[in-house]
């Protein structure tokens, strides 16, 4: 038996509240033993509730509080009736109306979902403010809540509290560590990054290791062949990179929980390319320091668009396939050794071989990446001191700005439009050595023999000067450094003048 669908239609007036709903012109059709019986339509004003329906959640049909016992039809009849008295009461121009329950202004705050018309109106010390398309109290941040629905706009309920509604899609946070920041208390999970609504990607925050605040931006996916010299971070993440602070490398799981965890300052060649695309035989020396342990190393990290021939973190940089390791310390570039548990990535053909995530010290074969061992890249912080996003005066400055920052080329210059891109010398003698002249390969037979473009500035504010014998990887051998002479300000020693004799102490 099917019974004709009875439609309760509330046309109040636009100061009535709604006891029947809390949301916008709602239709819901609900039935009892399997057949469809009848359907309620809510719209912007009060209405007699049907019976087994609590008036408070429409969309979700949870008002429902009595399946079993629904009204006949008649009594339905009677219910319409009802509503149509109530609407002639109003209509009469001297209705009864009820504080809290027909939108009279209520004479002391009200609690959570009372009617309202100003934040007075509600319980301010239980941080319910007045709000929301219908005028009810909810909660701001720290009120108390158990769904999204229960906070104001631009608040969503986390753990209890209603909370600023950072990473949600309608707004997004800048980074995660602007959404820890904000929210101490945030979960690890998705949410949106970006500067704005309409430029926002979802992506993992890890709120809990290192003090959270890391922003996923790279995740090996076991069944993608990674035999490629490009290897791209995550859609929407290079900003996040390339102004990063900081960047860890770890293995995750089905549930992004990680393992195997190295932290370093982002080494400036990872700003714009993933370590796998970067370049044949990146070696970038920094100071990791593992999560797990707290153990800290300086060494070389190897990455390379190339594999190895033994494949065993050496260097040789031969063929396609993009590889990550640390070096053991003192191994000099293109000899066999790894450190520790530092993360091992190596992106075979998976035609041929299995991708391996095993570890920098032991054997490429002694793990396979699995659903439960993936690669991760994660960073975080954001405008880092010599990046495009914050050049410094010199590498002295980025000394004294980042005391981490490792041995690499960062933007150097007084503003974004006038900053070059110079080498950093971070380690010898305490770091911050700006390089201004690097021998090439052309003929240097010749009276006029410059200084690199843009390093005048950092020429006239120097103190010391260095000379050495650089390697291709920017490693120095046989530092000497001294005053800078005068003369040297504006030429190279090469062009400085027919047999130009400076004293100083080397």
């Amino acid at each position: 038996m099917y019974l004709r669908a009875v439609f309760l239609a509330c046309v109040l007036d636009s100061v009535v509240s709604h006891d029947c709903g809390l949301h916008e012109d709602w239709a819901i059709r609900y039935g009892w033993n399997s057949v469809p019986s009848f359907a309620v339509l809510v719209s912007n004003g009060s209405c007699v509730c049907p019976g087994g329906f609590d008036g408070r959640h429409v969309g979700d049909g949870s008002g429902l509080t009595n399946l079993a016992a629904q009204p006949d039809i008649a009594t339905l009849y009677e219910q319409l009736a009802a509503v149509q008295s109530r609407v002639s009461e109003l209509a009469s121009g001297s209705p009864t109306r009820q504080a809290g329950v027909d939108g009279v202004r209520p004479n002391s705050g009200g609690v959570l979902y009372s009617p309202c018309f100003y934040d007075a109106d509600c319980n301010q010390t239980a941080n319910l403010r007045c709000g929301g398309p219908h005028q009810r109290c909810l909660g701001v941040v720290n009120a108390s809540c158990a769904i999204d629905a229960q906070c104001l706009a631009g608040f969503m309920c986390s753990a209890g509290r209603c909370v600023y509604n950072l990473g949600h899609e309608t707004q997004p946070g800048l980074s995660c560590l602007h959404i820890k920041q904000r929210l101490p208390d945030s979960p690890s999970g998705v949410y949106y990054i970006g500067a704005s609504v309409g430029t926002a990607v979802p992506l993992w925050c890890d709120m809990t290791i290192d003090g959270g605040g890391w922003t996923q931006v790279w995740l090996q996916d076991p069944a993608v062949k990674y035999f490629s010299p490009s290897i791209p971070y995550l859609a929407g993440t290079v900003s996040l990179v390339s102004s990063s602070l900081r960047m860890m490398f770890a293995y995750a799981n089905q549930n992004n929980s990680l393992s195997n965890a190295w932290t370093f300052a982002t080494p400036p060649p990872f700003w714009t390319a993933t370590p796998m695309a970067a370049g044949p035989c990146v070696y970038a020396m920094i100071t990791a320091t593992s999560v797990q342990t707290g153990t800290s190393v300086t060494t070389f990290l190897l990455s390379s668009t190339s594999s190895w021939s033994t494949s065993d973190c050496d260097g040789d940089c031969v063929g396609s396939w993009g590889i990550v390791c640390l070096k053991t310390p003192g191994t000099a570039p293109g000899t066999v050794g790894g450190y520790d548990s530092f993360p091992f990535f190596s992106g075979f053909n998976a035609n041929v071989f299995p991708q391996y995530c095993a570890e920098s010290s032991q054997a490429y074969s002694a793990a396979t990446c699995s659903a439960s061992r993936k690669f991760a890249i994660l960073v975080r912080g954001t405008d880092a001191p010599g990046s495009a996003a914050l050049p410094v005066a010199s590498c002295s400055q980025l000394r004294q700005l980042r005391p981490d920052a490792p041995s690499g080329s960062y933007l150097i210059g007084a503003s974004i439009g006038s900053a070059v891109e110079l080498w950093c010398e971070m380690l010898v003698d305490g770091g911050g050595w700006t390089r201004v002249y690097l021998q090439g390969t052309s003929d240097l037979a010749s009276a006029s023999i410059p200084y690199l473009p843009g390093t005048s500035s950092v020429l006239t504010d120097s103190s010391d000067m260095m000379f050495a014998w650089s390697n291709s990887y920017g490693t120095l051998s046989s530092p000497w450094k001294f005053p800078v002479p005068p003369i040297f300000r504006g030429a190279t020693p090469m062009a400085a003048g027919n047999c130009s004799v400076s004293v100083f102490s080397a």
